[in-house]
């Protein structure tokens, strides 16, 4: 097992967990309903936790407060993006490999199409 899978495994299994707390269920056994219900509270929460990503350094041009840069808190922010995100893969039954592949591809044609655009 690589790392990616574990931490892919470990992030599944505490998944479920809260899926079973509040639905009595584990995620394979969701209704399309519910999976929809726990992506908008999980695209939410995603939504919140990069508003926390961005008051992690000074991102407002018009406002002159100083904010203390910390690498260490812009991390566990972005880990918390990560955790919400990887959630949603875990609700709609998306496997690590899907998740490889899907990726793999998306960026293949990212690259090409900015290959395509950059080259005018």
């Amino acid at each position: 097992m690589n790392n990616l899978e574990g931490l892919w495994e470990g992030q599944s299994f505490f998944c479920n967990k809260v899926t079973k707390k509040f639905n009595d269920k584990n995620n394979s056994d969701l209704s399309y309903q519910e999976q929809i219900d726990m992506s908008k509270d999980y695209i939410l929460s995603l939504i919140g936790e990069c508003k926390e990503v961005l008051d992690t350094f000074k991102w407002k041009k018009h406002r002159s407060q100083e904010v203390k840069f910390e690498k260490d808190r812009l991390i566990e922010e972005l880990i918390d993006c990560q955790k919400f995100l990887w959630n949603l893969f875990f609700i709609w039954g998306i496997t690590l490999d899907e998740f490889i592949d899907g990726f793999e591809k998306k960026s293949r044609i990212v690259d090409q199409r900015w290959r395509d655009e950059q080259s005018c």
